[in-house]
């Protein structure tokens, strides 16, 4: 009964606004509403991670107070890593402080520095980017030289391209020289024809256009299709002859 008296209400209005423009995704769209946790609600979240027993309890409360955009936590959820046991809660914690980062600089930078030595990878993946974020002038790339799990690599890699990390293009391509994983070669690949000045110009990325390899000379006109500048057209020019046609067709795309 209620929804036809809503009915009847609302329904003359829509003639009115559907003249202007027919309901699509976009007029009908509500945009998110983010979620912030007050100091009086987070409190008793950051007493009970430290207080439950239950491993995976603490998991799921440090993932909750990860979600809570206050800045306030991240002493807090720094203060609980120290103490932290288990590798799963402690992951989901440093994983929670990474992502209230922007709001609070984190600041245990030794702790951080600890973990790039642990067995856990997710450990290693965010002991990694908080540390680089307390200490930018870290070597990740030889991080990643000596990093032999995959998911490690790219997520790292991941965090590297979001900030734009690695500003000496030099660094970068002595590194792919000396790339010994695929997943260290293509994503180095990439960020080298993305983010240097003149790719035409690199020395490594001209050497792959003759590298029998068909999939990083796919991968280096995919990423050079995404520069905004046009630059990288003589590389362009020269996979556009190549005998492989994903190669060719890549090009034809870009």
């Amino acid at each position: 009964m209620q929804f036809w008296i809503i009915l009847a209400v609302f329904y003359p209005l829509l003639g009115d606004i559907w003249k202007n423009e027919p309901f699509d995704d976009k007029n009908t769209f509500l945009p998110k509403q983010e979620i912030f946790l007050p100091d009086d609600q987070l409190n008793p979240q950051l007493q009970y991670l430290d207080n439950t027993e239950d491993a995976i309890t603490r998991e799921k409360t440090a993932h909750v107070i990860g979600l809570s955009n206050n800045p306030h936590a991240v002493t807090a959820l720094e203060k609980h890593a120290l103490r932290e046991k288990d590798e799963m809660a402690l992951a989901e914690t440093l994983k929670s402080i990474y992502a209230l980062s922007s709001l609070s600089k984190p600041t245990q930078k030794n702790f951080y520095k600890e973990c790039l030595a642990s067995s856990n990878p997710f450990i290693r993946v965010y002991g990694t980017i908080l540390y680089a974020i307390c200490e930018p002038d870290m070597d990740i790339l030889k991080i990643l030289t000596n990093e032999k799990n995959d998911y490690v690599t790219i997520q790292l890699w991941n965090f590297i391209t979001e900030k734009k990390l690695l500003k000496e293009m030099g660094a970068v391509e002595n590194f792919l020289h000396e790339a010994k994983t695929p997943e260290n070669q293509c994503e180095g690949l990439k960020y080298l024809a993305e983010y240097s000045a003149d790719p035409d110009k690199v020395e490594q990325l001209k050497k792959i256009c003759s590298d029998n390899e068909p999939i990083l000379k796919t991968i280096l006109a995919s990423s050079l299709a995404k520069r905004s500048d046009g630059k990288g057209i003589s590389l362009l020019a020269t996979l556009s002859d190549d005998k492989a046609v994903p190669v060719r067709t890549q090009v034809a795309q870009s």
